[in-house]
């Protein structure tokens, strides 16, 4: 089956800065600085130069201005989403990555990067 007929939601073309944070290969952590390329509810594709496993698990936070959504969290323009995933498809482009169900996110004040 192609990728695109196991697809269920809708994907977004939404380029913001992400933190990954794994392990590598001999078990340390290690903190990426990547890009995603798009998103959806249940995933993401993040641009990597750096090849990661598939299977690898990881957290990822991300930064999204909400501008459209400003009226309903008050005086706040962004959100943080702090998630975990799993790399389903790793290529020489980058990662896709499935969200876990746990995730926390909070409304960011107006001054915050």
């Amino acid at each position: 089956m192609k990728e695109k007929e196991r697809r269920k939601l809708e994907r977004f073309q939404l380029h913001v800065p992400a933190k990954i944070e794994l392990a590598d290969a001999s078990g340390h952590p290690e903190t990426l600085r990547l890009e995603t390329k798009d998103i959806s509810a249940d995933g993401a594709f993040l641009v990597s130069p750096t090849p990661i496993s598939e299977g690898a698990h990881l957290k990822l936070e991300m930064i999204i201005s909400v501008e459209k959504l400003k009226d309903l969290i008050g005086v706040h323009n962004k959100v943080e989403l702090k998630l975990q995933g799993q790399v389903v498809r790793s290529d020489s482009d980058g990662i896709a990555v499935i969200f876990e169900r746990k995730y926390q996110i909070k409304a960011l004040n107006h001054h915050s990067d």
